[in-house]
């Protein structure tokens, strides 16, 4: 996981030898057609493989797919320990919670089933603090973006940079989570710290994306 973000930032692959071994066992991975025909292989991965397969795409474009999916689901799994640890060490979170979601359940019980989209999770006040929190405490990923094309970039101190087209810049979220400035005794967690649409500060300006364990625009944000 570790070589795999400095091979995001460029750096050469010759540097990691011991890396480069676990690729080359990892690319013979089983093909297309033998992970279609597994019955214990994920909706997603099936579903994955068909429509890169009907856009033509090569069995190493689909292998490299299937890594990236193994790579970036790092966070997720990372999340459900911090997460799950964080109710077991704080009565009062697993307290809050069970109470939400037993009153989410009872309104959505019909029959011997609750059904719940996507849009009644995300309005779960309680159990979206403690993901978001969890998210804030324990996420790690280091964020890299090519620049698009020529920018003036303005700090809050009125400082201005050019950001150049085809640079790549590198931003580290844990280094905004663990801000004491914006978050409150930032190394406590505080599973209410996200409830009732808490806006957060730097410099006296409300900060936009406060949280970004997968970047403020990933949709593998909702998933995990």
């Amino acid at each position: 996981h570790k070589s795999f973000n400095y091979f995001w930032l460029g750096f050469p692959k010759g540097l990691f030898p011991s890396a480069m071994k676990a690729l080359e066992q990892l690319v013979t991975m089983p093909d297309a057609e033998e992970l279609l025909s597994r019955t214990d292989v994920s909706d997603y991965i099936t579903t994955a493989i068909r429509y890169m397969q009907k856009l033509g795409q090569s069995e190493a474009d689909i292998k490299g797919h299937n890594l990236v999916y193994l790579h970036v689901n790092y966070n997720t799994f990372r999340l459900a320990f911090w997460a799950l640890n964080n109710l077991l060490e704080n009565p009062a979170a697993h307290e809050a919670l069970m109470k939400e979601l037993e009153a989410a359940i009872e309104e959505k019980m019909q029959g011997n089933s609750a059904v719940f989209t996507m849009k009644d999770v995300e309005e779960l006040d309680v159990l979206n603090s403690v993901v978001n929190e969890s998210f804030r405490v324990a996420s790690g990923v280091f964020m890299v973006r090519y620049i698009q094309e020529d920018t003036n970039f303005q700090t809050s101190e009125g400082k201005n940079f050019l950001m150049r087209k085809g640079d790549r810049v590198a931003i580290y979220p844990p280094a905004i989570h663990k801000d004491a400035e914006i978050f409150e005794e930032p190394m406590e967690f505080k599973y209410d710290r996200f409830c009732n649409g808490q806006k957060f500060y730097k410099n006296g300006q409300q900060i936009k994306h406060p949280l970004m364990a997968f970047g403020s625009l990933c949709p593998g944000k909702r998933y995990a």
